[in-house]
This record gives structure tokens, C-alpha cells and sequence, in this order.
């Protein structure tokens, strides 16, 4: 190995591979795509500050949430993911420094020669202890290139979680919301059950009194019969989402949920978008900057790749002493020590590197179209939320209408009803109305909420009240 003086006589070299890489080619970068402008079908404003789903104002969704948050498997998943992203981005970290080991020898050689020979060949003890050091110069960055694209890795990992939570609270959100629902659908149905039922039997009384047709109890029978069909299948929707919510939160199906012992009956108050959405809050949702941080790391291991083009440089140095003991002759100690510099010029490797260099750039146009799909995904689903939340509240507007008309005729029919100038049935079927009124408006309302919590995931986490945006 070479000498001290040798190393010294090398720095020349050395410096001069070194200013050779401050010129090595690097590879251009990219500005990553971003959306333009704002969205084409719609308000909303920047994005809110706390938790969104305790904007709609009940608290068994908020506990729900917030249990699913903190205990769904998906997460803690993720949250591996991310100790692998950051342990592996310590070991290529570690590659920037040099490395020290420990070294310890213990060696006894004899011949069994007379003594006259050993002369030549003497019999040797010998006790070695010393420091051995290594250590790759980083002259062309490809070191520091793995070492970026470890990093963004461990920031997409991290993003990751962040994208699992929002995910995890967005399904919470949408289950909660088919339970509440079909639970309030079905005590709707049931009331209206009962008002069919009473109109059977008066249909069936005045059969009987000869004052009715059988054709009007046939109707009336069918009609209570088609409505007790609608009812299994809401049960059966509550059933899978208590269990859906179960698991959400990383418990057993078969256990009952007590956060939903404190479900509220008042109409959902859904968080409501403000004028002027800018198309740039997409850039906060956690999928797009997991996307965007794997593109980046693409590239720096095109530049790593790009880096086995160039010389390599090792430096080395052992450091130790050694008890030696020569045909019975014991010698103090000695100390010993070694400084090397290695060089290595690739010349030929049949096209390897050439072809590391060109995967690393196929690897990295992938990234960048896979960013690129992301972001008009992204753009899609928040037009399409959009456009569906518009029409949801005209649908629901339409249907507050046709529920305050049916209540007019309801009164009508009651006082009508009540100064004995009109039977029971007209009474009956104007309260059936209101109630087939509310069940549509249930589920218009419902409905909506869903889409408004999609609007949510489509934007990363919701957005402020305008008066908040406006004070930005």
C-alpha cells in the first residue's frame, strides 16, 4: 500500500479530480407541473385550518373520526413504512462519512526448522491491535444523490400517512353518514308504515261496510307491502356500517361502537365553500406531494447513475501496534500505520453504466407522467365534486319546496278534516305525502354530504369560511 510520502505525492492528482467534478454534466431539472388557474364549476376558498369533519356539527362523527384517525390499521401501516423510509435513508447518510472499524489479531507461526533456518524463516508470535478507516470521496455527487433521493423517499413515506389518515377520515365520514341516514330513512319508513296500515283498515272497514271497493284494499295492501320491502335493505345498510366503522378504527366488527350512542337527530350542516377556489390547493393534497417527491427522487438516482460514469477515489488508513516475539526474542512494541489512496477509472463494463444511466431515466419520465396523471386526476375530481355538489343543492332546494307544499295541503286537509267536511283517508294520504316528502328529502340531504365530505378529500382537507378567507 502506498506511503504517507506516496499520498503526498498524489494531492496534485487529487485536487485536480476534484475541480474536474465541480464541470462533471449534470442533468437538467424539470419544473414539476403544477394546475393553473381556478376551478372552472365553482366556489370554495383556501382550505380549513382544523379538522373539517367537526365542521358538520355532530359529535358522534367527530368522536368517530378521530378514533378511526388514531387506531385504523391502514395508518399504523404507513406509519412502517415511514421508520423504513428513514432507516434507509440513514444507511445511504452513512456513506458520507468514513468508516471505522476495530481490528485485533492474534498469530503464532513456527517451522519446526533447526536453528540455522530460522535464520531465514524465524518462528513468529505476534499480537496486533489497531484502527482501520475507509472512506469514499464523494467527488461527483452520487453519494449525495442517493442520500436526496433517500430522503425524499422518507418525505413520501411521511406523506403517505398524512394521505392514509385523510382517506381513513373521508371513509369514516361516508359510513357514518350512510348509517345516520338509513337510520333516519327507516324511522321515516316506519312512520309511514303506520299511516298505510291505518289506510288499510279504513279501506277495509268501509269494504266491509259496503261504502269501499275491493280494488281500493287491494291498492292500499300494496302499497304497505312495497313500503316493507324498502326496509330490510336499510337495516342491512346499517348493519355493514357499524361494522365498516368497526374496523375503520381497528376494532372487531362484532363489538358495538359507543360513539354512535351519541348520534345527533338535526340535520346535517355541512361545511359550506366560499367564492374563489384557486386550483393551486391541489398541491397540498397528500397524494400529490407523495407524487412529487418520487418524481424528485427519480431524479436524483439519475444522477447517481450518471455518477458511475466518472473516477472513483478510496481513501484508506490502518493505525495500531503489535507485540512481536521472533525465535524466543521478545520485542517492545511496535506501531505500525498505513495511508493509501486508491483511484478507479471504469473503461469498459459492456455497456452496464450506460444502461443503469438509462433505466435511471425511463425510471425518471415515468415519475414525471405519473405526476403529471395525478395532478389531472386530482383537477377531474374536484370538478366532478363540484359539479354533483351544485346539483345536489338544486335537487334539495326543489325537494324543500315540494316538502312545504305537502305541508300546506296537510294543514289544508287537517282543518278540513276537523270541521267534518272531509274523511279520514284524504287526511291520511296528505300526511303520507309529507312523509314521502321527507324521506326524499332525507336522502337528498344525506346524499349531499357524502359529496361535499368527497369535495373534502378531493381538496386535501376541506377549506375555511369565506369570511376567514377573505381576512388572508
Amino acid at each position: 500500500m502506498p506511503s504517507l510520502p506516496t499520498f503526498r505525492r498524489l494531492s496534485p492528482l487529487l485536487l485536480a479530480l476534484m475541480l474536474a467534478a465541480c464541470a462533471a454534466p449534470r442533468p437538467e431539472a424539470l419544473a414539476p407541473p403544477a394546475p393553473e388557474g381556478g376551478f372552472r364549476h365553482g366556489p370554495a376558498a383556501a382550505f380549513s385550518e382544523g379538522p373539517w369533519w367537526r365542521d358538520f356539527g355532530d359529535p358522534a362523527l367527530a368522536a368517530l373520526v378521530e378514533s378511526a384517525v388514531g387506531g385504523n390499521l391502514d395508518v399504523r401501516i404507513a406509519l412502517a413504512r415511514v421508520q423504513q423510509a428513514r432507516a434507509g435513508r440513514s444507511a445511504q447518510a452513512s456513506r458520507l462519512l468514513p468508516g471505522l472499524d476495530a481490528q485485533a489479531s492474534v498469530s503464532d507461526e513456527r517451522s519446526g526448522l533447526p536453528e540455522a533456518f530460522k535464520r531465514g524463516q524465524p518462528d513468529v508470535r505476534a499480537l496486533r491491535l489497531g484502527l482501520d478507516s475507509g472512506w469514499e470521496l464523494d467527488l461527483f455527487g452520487g453519494v449525495r444523490a442517493a442520500v436526496q433521493a433517500a430522503e425524499l423517499d422518507a418525505q413520501a413515506a411521511a406523506l403517505g400517512v398524512d394521505g392514509a389518515r385523510l382517506l381513513v377520515a373521508g371513509e369514516t365520514a361516508r359510513h357514518y353518514l350512510l348509517w345516520r341516514g338509513a337510520r333516519e330513512q327507516l324511522a321515516l319508513l316506519d312512520a309511514l308504515h303506520d299511516k298505510l296500515a291505518e289506510a288499510e283498515a279504513l279501506q277495509a272497514r268501509r269494504q266491509a261496510a259496503g261504502e269501499g271497493s275491493a280494488l281500493a284494499l287491494r291498492r292500499a295492501e300494496d302499497e304497505r307491502l312495497d313500503l316493507d320491502a324498502q326496509r330490510p335493505p336499510l337495516r342491512t345498510l346499517i348493519a355493514a356500517s357499524e361494522a365498516r366503522l368497526a374496523v375503520l378504527a381497528g376494532r372487531s366488527p362484532s363489538q358495538p361502537l359507543p360513539e354512535l350512542a351519541g348520534a345527533g337527530t338535526q340535520p346535517l350542516q355541512g361545511p359550506q365553500p366560499g367564492p374563489g377556489l384557486p386550483s393551486e390547493l391541489l398541491l397540498r393534497r397528500p397524494d400529490l406531494q407523495a407524487a412529487e417527491r418520487q418524481w424528485r427522487a427519480a431524479g436524483a438516482r439519475r444522477t447517481e447513475a450518471e455518477a458511475q460514469r466518472w473516477p472513483r477515489l478510496f481513501l484508506s488508513a490502518l493505525f495500531g501496534g503489535q507485540d512481536l516475539t521472533v525465535n524466543g526474542a521478545g520485542l517492545a512494541p511496535l506501531r505500525f500505520s498505513s495511508v493509501a489512496l486508491a483511484f478507479r477509472l471504469p473503461i469498459f463494463d459492456g455497456g452496464r453504466r450506460e444502461a443503469g444511466i438509462a433505466q435511471a431515466d425511463a425510471r425518471a419520465a415515468e415519475a414525471e407522467l405519473a405526476l403529471r396523471a395525478a395532478v389531472l386526476r386530482a383537477l377531474e375530481e374536484v370538478e366532478t365534486s363540484l359539479v354533483v355538489r351544485q346539483q345536489d343543492a338544486l335537487a334539495r332546494r326543489s325537494q324543500e319546496a315540494r316538502l312545504s307544499s305537502r305541508q300546506a295541503q296537510r294543514g289544508h286537509a287537517q282543518a278540513l278534516w276537523q270541521a267534518g267536511q272531509t274523511g279520514r283517508l284524504p287526511l291520511l294520504e296528505a300526511e303520507r305525502g309529507v312523509l314521502a316528502a321527507e324521506l326524499a328529502l332525507s336522502e337528498l340531504r344525506h346524499r349531499e354530504a357524502q359529496h361535499t365530505v368527497q369535495l373534502i378529500l378531493a381538496l386535501g382537507g376541506g377549506w375555511p369560511a369565506p369570511a376567514a378567507a377573505a381576512g388572508r
